[in-house]
């Protein structure tokens, strides 16, 4: 399994796809989500780990899925602070 992490501590991605951060997981500050993974283009500030201006985060798997039973499917995990 592969991962990758971006900005240091901002966001950890590990999947099967392949991928990048720098081309695979963005960020978006909007109040509304993001039509397209295009919109996704706030970088978050690296202070401590925790930028309050993220609303979305955005991630664009490539690859496929394996076949079989159960299902496929995959898992994203995030932390966050709520306010």
């Amino acid at each position: 399994m592969g991962s990758f992490e971006t900005s240091g501590r901002i966001a950890r991605l590990a999947c099967r796809f392949a991928g990048t951060a720098a081309t695979d997981l963005r960020f978006s500050d909007q109040a509304a989500a993001p039509a397209s993974f295009a919109q996704c283009g706030y970088t978050p500030a690296v202070t401590d780990a925790y930028d309050p201006a993220i609303r979305h985060i955005c991630v664009n798997p490539k690859g496929a899925l394996a076949t079989g039973s159960p299902a496929p499917g995959f898992t994203i995990q995030f932390r966050a602070r709520i306010r």
